[in-house]
C-alpha cells in the first residue's frame, strides 16, 4: 500500500513539473508598428535587440539566459549577388523538410534543423521565415540549447498566435 501511495505522489509530482514548464500565452508583442504581432509565452522575458528594437525581439525562458527565441522583421535592401545564394540555401521553403503555411494571407515556411557537432556545435533549431505583403521579411529562430522542450513549446505559442497586418 505504501508503494502505491509513493508511486502516486511521484506521478503527480512529475505531472506538476511538466505542467508548470509548458508556457501559456502572455503579453502581445508588436513589431514594425503592428505589422507583426504574436503572444509571448507567459513568464518569459522580453529583451530588445541592439540596433532597431521596433523590428526585433529576443525572448528568454523564465529560468535561463542560454535559451532564446529571436523574432526579427527586416526590410530587405538590394542584396549583393553572393547573398542570393546564401539566402536560398537557408530558406526553409527550399530546404528538405520545409513546410509552408499562410498567416493572414502572408506566405511563411517552417523547417526544423537537427543539432550538429561538426564542424561547429549547433543546437536543434526551428526556423520560420515569412514574406509580408509590403515586402518585409520575418525570421523566427527557436534554438534548443538548455531546455529543448520549453523552447519547442514556446515556439509553438508564438507561431500559433502570429498575425500580420495587410
Amino acid at each position: 500500500m505504501v508503494a502505491v501511495v509513493i508511486a502516486g505522489v511521484a506521478a503527480v509530482s512529475v505531472w506538476r513539473v511538466r505542467a508548470a514548464r509548458q508556457p501559456r500565452p502572455g503579453d502581445t508583442i508588436s513589431l514594425r508598428d503592428g505589422r507583426v504581432t504574436f503572444r509571448m509565452p507567459q513568464g518569459w522575458r522580453r529583451v530588445a535587440c541592439p540596433g532597431d528594437p521596433s523590428g526585433c525581439v529576443f525572448l528568454r525562458t523564465p529560468r535561463g539566459a542560454d535559451d532564446a527565441i529571436a523574432v526579427i522583421v527586416v526590410t530587405p535592401r538590394p542584396p549583393a549577388p553572393e547573398a542570393d545564394a546564401t539566402a536560398y540555401a537557408i530558406d526553409p521553403a527550399t530546404s528538405p523538410g520545409g513546410r509552408s503555411f499562410t498567416v493572414d494571407g502572408a506566405r511563411f515556411a517552417r523547417a526544423r534543423v537537427d543539432a550538429v557537432t561538426i564542424p561547429t556545435a549547433r543546437p536543434a533549431t526551428t526556423v520560420v521565415t515569412g514574406l509580408l505583403h509590403n515586402g518585409d521579411k520575418v525570421f523566427l529562430t527557436c534554438a534548443e540549447t538548455a531546455e529543448p522542450d520549453l523552447i519547442r513549446a514556446g515556439c509553438e505559442v508564438i507561431i500559433g498566435s502570429l498575425h500580420v497586418q495587410r
